[in-house]
């Protein structure tokens, strides 16, 4: 197939891309004077609709032929196309036909996403920018976000776009609850597709965040979000790399321990952030780590890790007593320095070991959960620092007033 690039003014290339689907519709049509090809038609209709300026029909008529152009064309040559194609959106007025039309177009952008994917992502990524209303991009995205979670590759090309961008989207669209609850639970499922290190630490943060919408006194809400408390609890267990988890207290997640079924994993979850080894030992029985889909080993590791967290935590800059880390974790005398490199290692902590002393000043801990235990302490702390500054600013006043007092009764008796 031959293209012959042709050059064009932006108000017409969407009649450029009628032009070349017409040509894809006429290949291997044989040629006659007495009859219009189907492309010559289907110009003529596009040529119209532009003319009248009924966009939303061009947009319906182009868009129905994606199918030929992804099968015929390079993907770069189709991924224009979709571009040109999704610019016409601009075009529409701002009213509820834009979202349901760009929702439209997304769908058919999205279809078979094993063949081109990368040129539809694209494409997608093209429609979202020119949707110039927020229930149109939400539209869109949660369409691209469905269609990018197929394919792996996909997902790591989205997800560095997408990350942390949750709650700046809730916020400026406006999102009630459930539609926040939508989106951030197709940004989990892409989160998860990928699953490094970072993606793993924003798909229970996302999970989290799911969770804290639903009231407590919402039993409907609460009833259909309890598989997500008990992927996000099982999800933080099995992680060997997420030490903080900020959804322990919320209701969400509470709710499983009223239920026999999901009590045992609540029961562990609450040990391990407490540091709890022995009660660690008799929660992780083997039902509940199969369940998990976590190793005795690995589950125990990380409990050790956390145990060591809660020691630094309370200990509030003090010197730990290597003795007291050995019965914390349950461990020999001689491994008690080589956790405490592992979790300096792993940026869990900071501190200075003592080896004479055989004590560790533990000088920044990694937070377990911030909830508001922790929101409380740190309102605590910032009262504490205000009325120091106070004071401080109190006694320089004070000082200024008395070098002024100071200095007039030396003029005064001069």
């Amino acid at each position: 197939m031959t293209i012959t690039v042709v050059e064009t003014y932006e108000e017409d290339s969407h009649i450029a891309v009628a032009r070349h689907i017409a040509s894809l519709l006429d290949e291997g049509q044989a040629k006659t004077a007495l009859a219009d090809t189907p492309g010559s038609l289907f110009l003529q209709e596009a040529a119209k609709l532009a003319a009248d300026g009924r966009y939303d029909e061009l947009i319906k008529k182009l868009s129905a032929h994606l199918d030929l152009v992804f099968a015929k064309c390079s993907d770069k040559e189709a991924e224009c196309i979709v571009a040109v194609i999704s610019l016409l959106v601009a075009r529409l007025d701002k009213d509820s036909h834009l979202t349901e039309l760009a929702r439209k177009l997304a769908l058919d952008i999205s279809k078979q996403p094993e063949v081109a994917g990368e040129a539809k992502l694209n494409g997608l990524l093209a429609l979202y920018s020119s949707c110039s209303t927020a229930p149109a991009r939400y539209m869109v995205l949660l369409q691209t976000l469905e269609f990018a979670k197929q394919s792996k590759q996909l997902a790591a090309l989205l997800v560095p776009v997408v990350r942390g961008k949750a709650e700046e989207w809730r916020r400026t669209w406006g999102l009630k609850p459930s539609m926040a609850i939508e989106l951030y639970l197709q940004l989990a499922a892409l989160m998860k597709v990928v699953s490094d290190r970072a993606s793993t630490k924003e798909y229970l943060r996302l999970l989290g965040a799911v969770l804290a919408l639903v009231s407590g006194n919402d039993a409907a809400e609460l009833a259909k979000v309890k598989p997500f408390a008990v992927e996000a609890v099982q999800s933080f267990i099995r992680s060997p790399e997420v030490f903080q988890c900020d959804f322990w207290e919320l209701p969400a997640v509470t709710q499983l321990g009223r239920e026999p079924a999901t009590a045992p994993l609540l029961k562990l979850l609450d040990v391990m952030l407490n540091g709890d080894l022995a009660g660690f030992k008799a929660a992780a029985t083997p039902a509940v780590l199969e369940s998990v889909g976590v190793s005795p080993e690995a589950a125990l590791d990380k409990m050790r890790l956390l145990a060591l967290l809660v020691l630094g935590g309370r200990a509030q800059g003090a010197a730990v007593p290597f003795a007291d880390i050995q019965a914390a974790l349950d461990i020999p005398l001689e491994q008690v320095q080589p956790w405490i490199v592992r979790a300096i290692g792993s940026k869990l902590l900071e501190g200075k070991i003592d080896q004479v002393a055989a004590t560790v000043v533990i000088t920044r801990c990694h937070h377990r959960s911030f909830t508001s235990k922790e929101w409380q302490g740190l309102g605590q702390q910032l009262g504490a620092l205000r009325s120091a500054l106070q004071g401080a600013h109190d006694m320089l006043l004070a000082g200024n007033r008395a070098g002024d007092a100071a200095g007039r009764a030396a003029q005064a008796v001069h």
